[in-house]
């Protein structure tokens, strides 16, 4: 399984946001790709302690068979609900326009890589992930994002 904290894994996803243009059109969904890159950096945002979150969703999530399966096992589907502080309709940040957007995700991928074990935050749905933890998630949602956008 693929982990954000691997070098490889880091450098591929900073390539494939690069491959993106303003004109990069969805294949599902509804967010734009300055949406997108605001939705992945908000989740960045939360495990670097940036933005803060309550704890929300189904209870089952927050055990460690719920994060197992999250992460390693279910296939995530198009269309999936967010956390509130991610959510482009409710709290998530707006976009700033595609350049910026851009650079700040990219900025936050590269803070978040060097980040030390046990200095990460909690996740609004599954609560205390592990460093570990933590980069599978990264990798699952931008991949699963990317996708979205064709690349």
């Amino acid at each position: 399984m693929k982990n954000f904290f691997t070098p490889k894994v880091k450098e591929a996803v900073i390539k494939r946001i690069n491959d993106l243009t303003p004109e990069s059109k969805r294949e599902w969904g509804v967010m734009s790709v300055t949406q997108m890159f605001c939705h992945l950096s908000d989740q960045i945002k939360l495990a670097l302690g940036i933005r803060q979150s309550p704890l929300e969703g189904p209870a089952i999530f927050k055990t460690q068979l719920g994060i197992f399966l999250a992460l390693y096992v279910v296939p995530w589907k198009k269309g999936e609900s967010s956390p509130t502080v991610m959510d482009k309709d409710k709290k998530g940040t707006p976009s700033k326009g595609f350049d910026v957007d851009k650079a700040e995700l990219i900025n936050l991928l590269n803070q978040l890589f060097h980040s030390k074990e046990g200095s990460l935050h909690s996740h609004p749905f599954f609560g205390r992930f592990t460093k570990k933890q933590w980069g599978r998630m990264i990798a699952k949602h931008t991949n699963h994002h990317l996708r979205q956008f064709g690349v």
